[in-house]
C-alpha cells in the first residue's frame, strides 16, 4: 500500500467508500457503490431478503468493524519477503500437526486458524456471522476510534458454481504453493512445489498463467475445525505476481520483453500454459518459447494496492477480487453499513440467536474470556 495516501484516501480508491469527518451524510460512496444502512438485526434480515440471495451459486459474506479496512490478507500487510520463512518456521515448530495434513492449502488453513499471517481471507456462508464481525471489537486487537467508525458487510458470489474450489483443485494448489517460494521466484521452483503437493509429474507443465499472475478463488473446505463449523467458514485464496525477467541459461534476455509477455498473460493468454505454447505453432510466442525449459521466467510477488505498481490492475484490484463482488442488475456493488451507535444493540440482538463471542470462538480461552465478561457484574 502506498505511504502517500491516508487510510481514508486508500479506502476510497480501493473500496469505493470512506467515512467523512463532518455531520450530514457521514459516508462518501463512489457512483458504483450502493450502500444500505443497517440499524438492527431485523433491519439486516429484511434488507438481505430483498436481495433474494438464494441462487444456484451461493453467497458469501465478510464483516469489518472498521469500514476503512482494505481487503488484504495478513501476510500481504506485513510484507511478502518473509512469507515462505513464516510458513517454514511454523511448520518446523509444529511438525507433528502440520506434516499429517494432505496439502499445502490445508496447512495454510491451520496456520490461519492459529493467527499466522497467510494469503487467506476469511469469509462465511452465514450472513449473521458477518454482521457479528462488523459490530464486534476483539479485546486483544482494539482498533483506534472503533466506537466512532461504521462497520460494513461485504457480499461475494462466484457467478459460475463450477468455479467454486476445494483444497484438491489444481488452481488452489498453484496459489497455495506460491506461499512457499521466495518473494522473487523462478517459475521452475513454483513448478517443483506444485509437483510435490500434487505428486503428478505430468501436471508439472500445466500451470495456467492466470493462476500465477492474478487470481482469487473461493475455497470451500472441510468443516472439521469447531471454529470453521460455528462460523460457517470458507476462504478466499489470493495471488498476484509480476513477471520481471526472461533469460536463458547464459543470462541472455529473450527477444520477448517481460512486460510484453506479462501483458499477454493477463489478457488473452491467461488460460494458456507453457505446454500450449510448446504444442501450438499458431501461438504468437511459439517460435521464441517452444523450448521453454531452457528459459528462466522470474516473477516477483506484488505489493497490494500500491501506487508503485506499474500495472493499473495491480494498483486497484491486484487479486482480481472485483469479479467476486456481488452487484445488482445495474452493476452497482451492494454493501451494508452499520452506524457506530447501532453496533452494541445489534450484538445484543445477535446474542439472542446464539451468535456471540463464545460461539464464534469456541476454543477454551475465548469461552473463558466471554464468561468472565458476562458474569463480572452479576
Amino acid at each position: 500500500m502506498s505511504n502517500s495516501e491516508s487510510q481514508s484516501e486508500l479506502s476510497f480508491r480501493v473500496n469505493g467508500w470512506r467515512q467523512k469527518d463532518y455531520s450530514g451524510s457521514f459516508l462518501e460512496l463512489k457512483s458504483d457503490i450502493k450502500g444500505i444502512e443497517i440499524r438492527s438485526l431485523a433491519d439486516f434480515c429484511s434488507k438481505l431478503n430483498e436481495l433474494n440471495v438464494i441462487s444456484e451459486s451461493p453467497f458469501f459474506y465478510r464483516g469489518h468493524n472498521n469500514l476503512n479496512y482494505i481487503l488484504t490478507p495478513g501476510i500481504m500487510r506485513t510484507g511478502m519477503k518473509n512469507e515462505h520463512l513464516l510458513f517454514n518456521e511454523f511448520a518446523k515448530r509444529f511438525s507433528s500437526k502440520i506434516s499429517v495434513l494432505p496439502s499445502t492449502l490445508d496447512k495454510l488453513i491451520l496456520m490461519q486458524h492459529y493467527r499466522l499471517n497467510t494469503r487467506l481471507l476469511d469469509i462465511t456462508e452465514n450472513p449473521l456471522v458477518a454482521l457479528f464481525f462488523a459490530c464486534y471489537e476483539e479485546p486483544k486487537f482494539p482498533i483506534k476510534n472503533q466506537n466512532s467508525m461504521y462497520g460494513c458487510v461485504m457480499l461475494f458470489r462466484e457467478q459460475n458454481p463450477d468455479e467454486l474450489k476445494y483444497s484438491n483443485s489444481l488452481t488452489a494448489k498453484v496459489i497455495a504453493n506460491t506461499a512457499l517460494v521466495e518473494e522473487k521466484f523462478d517459475y521452475k521452483k513454483l513448478q517443483q512445489r506444485f509437483y510435490e503437493d500434487y505428486s503428478a509429474e505430468w501436471l508439472r507443465d500445466f500451470i495456467y498463467f492466470k493462476d500465477i499472475v492474478r487470481r482469487s478463488i473461493i475455497i470451500r473446505t472441510s468443516r472439521e475445525n469447531p471454529r470453521i463449523i460455528n462460523q460457517s467458514g470458507a476462504f478466499i485464496l489470493v495471488n498476484a505476481n509480476e513477471l520481471i525477467k526472461i533469460e536463458d541459461s547464459n543470462g541472455k534476455s529473450s527477444d520477448v520483453s517481460s512486460a510484453e509477455f506479462m501483458k499477454w498473460m493477463m489478457t488473452e493468454g491467461g488460460k494458456s500454459n507453457f505446454t500450449d505454447i510448446h504444442e501450438n505453432s499458431k501461438n504468437k510466442f511459439h517460435s521464441e518459447f517452444k523450448d521453454f525449459k531452457r528459459w528462466t521466467f522470474l516473477f516477483r510477488k506484488v505489493k497490494p494496492y500500491s501506487l508503485e505498481n506499474k500495472c493499473k490492475e495491480f494498483q486497484d484490484d491486484p487479486f482480481d477480487l472485483k469479479r467476486l463482488f456481488y452487484t445488482d442488475k445495474s452493476g452497482n456493488r451492494i454493501v451494508f453499513f452499520i452506524p457506530p451507535d447501532c453496533k452494541k444493540k445489534i450484538l445484543e440482538e445477535l446474542n439472542t440467536v446464539n451468535i456471540n463471542e463464545c460461539t464464534m470462538y469456541p476454543e477454551m480461552e475465548h469461552v473463558a474470556l466471554y464468561l468472565n465478561e458476562k458474569f463480572k457484574n452479576q
